[in-house]
């Protein structure tokens, strides 16, 4: 298949946009391109269209709703509905008619903002962070209460053909479909549910192919007539047929398919994925014309991909474009020509449009149609000057009145201090399991001016040599940190080049406070980049937060504190089960993998365990976990299995990925985390009175034992700890880490050989005649060398650490103190050898 490429056009700019907040107007009688409606945070709706191709946009209406931002808009699903617009901002819902007049406004009784609406004839469903409330007649038909926030929430029919149902995206990795107020069943998923996307054209053509052929010898993807649908003779998905079709996008990149109905959950195919979380989908279109929907992806960092489908029905990625920002919504139509196209929504608020095709020198653009002759060609390069001349005439009018209006506000404003309202920044805080490295990332509706970077925590903030602030001795330095912060994935694009100052460790507890391990202030010298981002080395350990204060360019300035936070094993990541690879029983959920501990890790690993054991609840354990670990929902499962498909009967009552009814030993929440740098596991299971942590190392043991023993002498529970130690832990811990510790060596070793290397070079150019071949290799790939080592400089020096802090807390859970012979550690490293780290660690 070929790879698509994109003509991006760019339609207009609104307000800061929230997601969900764009829709595309069905065709008018007659016309052959669609009007779309953008809603922003300032409570601005506006319509437009485009007129004469490309040439000129024209206004259908601007309202100002209200002071509120605008957070869902949705057009109406029932028939007669198709063109009515209906807007949800605060906890107020308002109908807009296609001409910008207000028919239509509902109060509801929501404690919090509205982040979703869907509006079929007289039924409403509204939906917040938490909560989702269904509304018929403007009364208050059934309410739900999430036990997780809410990410996403789309309705279609699932348990009943003629009844609609929520399925709520939430965060503790489950996809939940609510019936009539009550939770009817819930599907694990790998990762933070983040957006889903009901594929309804699939449904339609895979329900009328069943009915059409009484057999599942056709793919229900195709609709009839097509070529591929001829061909083709094994479908895959046709066993589907009156099974809802529904694609889920989590926090961590991936993307899925589930397939719902009254009675099960059945899983179709999983696209993995390393890059940004997944914020929107949509797969209602065919961009590559083979007569199958395609999926378009759009993500926090920016990337917008096209999967089409192979004849096996499995997803391949066949287009992607960057947009260097985080995509709010996406949609389909034919917007700026009568041809398909993707239309997509960003946080800043531009609104884009991109056709899809093998070419630009056909009629339809897509390798299809007649091939332009020299006059259409000169025709066509005739209207882009004329637009290019246009555009250049706004932009210098657009300039002259912004500066008028500047010097309006000066000479109003006087000797007063300026101020504005603060802007909202998305920030996110990523672990990444390749680098095991934490990723700081802000994204301003504007250009960013500078970032001050404060934390409470032991962190080394990276720069392009791959080194920390840690040891930063002397006065304040400046140096350029190209890939420290990046606008985009290329780093090495002049706009994502910044100056950063650091201020030395013993000045910048001057200046934060006693507990602050490092300071730096990083200046953007681009006036367009409203993207930053900053790579961290964290060491886990002592909980804590980091700061940023983000100063947009603007005028007059703001300052934005951004506050995320740092938890004792923030090396630690949820790991993706095995079960969910193997689909679920006729129940829909994987069956319960936790056993005894021997069985708990796997892999002939090391099993210790720490069980804390007293008197305090479920919820005080549930707490206990959340505070320590990444990716556990804040609030504690319900010690009461669900009811609807799943009773006491039902023995997969939890899943493996969240809250585990283990009924054999009574808990009622189990975690499984990997540690993404040594990659050691660790499980975790509660119920009231008992805690239980099982892992293959002991570091993750001791800090457990420290945080939860703090907290619990703070609300004054007794507790007693009791330690299970494997005897071969130190053994397999040292090969753990051999790997590790040999390749940093190498890379270290192979760096001070490149610059003699090169010098030798350059006095004896036929030098590589007389080398070993070691040698050769080494001068060979010198530039690769470099960049490594300088991405992970010290990355042997934080692995002594690691080793180190194993040794001790090994020895301290058996009584013993060896912190006296900690110089043992520092000679193995200076004639390493896996024999003498393992004598070592076991003396």
């Amino acid at each position: 298949m070929s790879f698509l490429t994109f003509d991006r056009v760019d339609i207009t700019q609104t307000g800061q946009a929230e997601r969900g907040t764009m829709e595309v107007l069905p065709l008018s009688k007659g016309k052959r391109q669609n009007k779309i409606v953008l809603g922003d945070a300032s409570g601005t709706l506006t319509a437009l269209g485009m007129r004469k191709g490309e040439e000129s946009r024209g206004l259908v209406f601007r309202n100002a709703l209200s002071s509120e931002p605008i957070t869902s808009l949705t057009l109406g699903s029932a028939k007669g509905q198709e063109d009515k617009i209906f807007v949800a901002s605060g906890t107020t819902v308002r109908g807009i008619n296609k001409k910008g007049k207000e028919f239509f406004k509902f109060s509801t009784n929501l404690t919090e903002p509205i982040s979703h609406i869907h509006v079929d004839h007289t039924n409403i469903w509204a939906s917040g962070t938490s909560v989702s409330n269904h509304y018929v007649d403007g009364q208050d038909a059934s309410f739900f209460k999430s036990d997780e926030r809410i990410s996403d929430v789309r309705v279609a029919p699932v348990v009943l053909e003629r009844e609609k149902n929520q399925i709520l995206a939430c965060k503790d990795r489950f996809i939940r479909v609510v019936q009539g107020g009550e939770l009817y069943y819930e599907a694990a998923v790998p990762g933070a549910a983040s957006a889903l996307s009901v594929c309804l054209g699939n449904d339609e053509a895979r329900r009328q192919m069943w009915s059409g052929s009484g057999s599942g010898s056709a793919d229900a993807r195709v609709p009839p007539g097509s070529i591929r649908n001829q061909s083709q003779k094994t479908p895959p998905n046709q066993q589907h047929a009156g099974r809802r079709e529904v694609l889920f996008g989590t926090e961590q990149g991936s993307v899925g398919q589930l397939f719902l109905d009254g009675e099960s959950v059945v899983r179709g195919w999983v696209i993995d994925s390393q890059k940004g979380g997944v914020t929107a989908i949509h797969a209602e279109c065919d961009l590559t014309g083979d007569g199958v929907n395609d999926v378009v992806v759009g993500r926090d960092d920016g990337s917008l991909e096209v999967y089409s489908f192979d004849e096996n029905g499995d997803p391949t990625l066949s287009g992607a474009v960057d947009l260097r920002e985080q995509i709010q919504t996406i949609k389909h139509g034919r917007v700026t020509t009568p041809f398909p196209e993707i239309i997509a929504h960003t946080f800043s608020g531009k609104v884009l449009a991109f056709k899809p095709g093998l070419d630009s020198t056909t009629a339809d653009g897509f390798a299809m149609g007649e091939t332009l002759d020299d006059a259409q060609l000169g025709v066509r390069r005739f209207k882009d000057n004329q637009r290019a001349d246009a555009l250049t005439a706004e932009i210098a009018k657009l300039k002259q009145e912004v500066h008028d209006a500047r010097a309006a506000y000066k000479k109003r404003s006087g000797s007063l201090i300026a101020a504005d309202g603060a802007c909202a920044i998305l920030a996110r805080l990523k672990l990444s399991s390749t680098s095991a490295t934490h990723t700081l990332t802000l994204e301003a509706p504007r250009a960013i001016e500078s970032v001050a970077v404060f934390a409470d925590v032991e962190v080394d903030l990276l720069d392009e040599y791959g080194g920390g602030d840690r040891g930063v001795t002397g006065d304040t330095t400046k140096h350029d940190t190209s890939n420290a912060t990046t606008a985009g994935k290329d780093a090495a694009d002049d706009a994502s080049a910044a100056i950063v100052s650091r201020t030395p460790l013993p000045a910048a507890a001057a200046a934060g406070g006693a507990a602050a391990t490092a300071l730096a202030v990083y200046r953007l010298p681009s006036d367009t980049q409203n993207r930053f981002e900053i790579k961290m080395r964290c060491v886990e350990g002592r909980a804590g937060v980091i700061r940023a204060c983000v100063v947009p360019l603007q005028h007059p300035k703001t300052c934005v504190e951004v506050v995320k936070e740092i938890k004792p094993l923030c090396l630690h990541q949820r790991r993706r089960e095995a079960s969910f690879e193997d689909g679920v029983s006729g129940s829909g959920r994987p069956g319960d993998t936790n056993g005894d501990a021997g069985d708990v890790l796997g892999d002939d690993r090391a099993v210790n365990v720490l069980t804390v054991t007293g008197g305090f609840s479920l919820e005080d354990a549930h707490q206990w976990t959340f505070e320590c670990l990444d990716e556990v929902p804040s609030n504690c499962p319900s010690a009461v299995p669900v009811g609807g498909l799943f009773a006491d009967s039902d023995e997969s009552a939890r899943s493996a990925f969240g809250d585990v009814k283990d009924r054999g030993g009574g808990y009622v929440f189990s975690y499984d985390f990997e540690n993404v740098l040594l990659k050691t596991r660790l499980v975790v299971k509660g119920k009231e009175g008992e805690l239980r942590f099982c892992c293959d190392g002991v570091t993750p043991l001791a800090l457990v034992k420290e945080f939860i023993g703090r907290s619990a002498t703070k609300a004054n529970l007794q507790i007693r700890f009791i330690f299970d130690a494997d005897q071969t832990t130190p053994s397999k811990f040292a090969k753990l880490t051999h790997h590790l510790i040999e390749n940093a060596m190498t890379l270290v070793d192979q760096e001070s050989l490149v610059v003699g290397l090169r010098e030798l070079k350059m006095q004896e150019p036929e030098i590589d005649n007389f080398l070993s071949p070691e040698w050769r290799g080494v001068l060979l790939n010198a530039d690769a060398i470099v960049k490594q080592a300088a991405a992970r400089r010290g990355r042997l020096e934080y692995l002594k650490g690691v080793v180190k802090d194993f040794f001790v807390d090994w020895h301290k859970f058996r009584g013993e103190n060896v912190k006296h012979v900690m110089g043992d550690i520092d000679d193995v490293f200076d004639e390493y050898s896996l024999e003498a780290m393992t004598m070592t660690l076991e003396r």
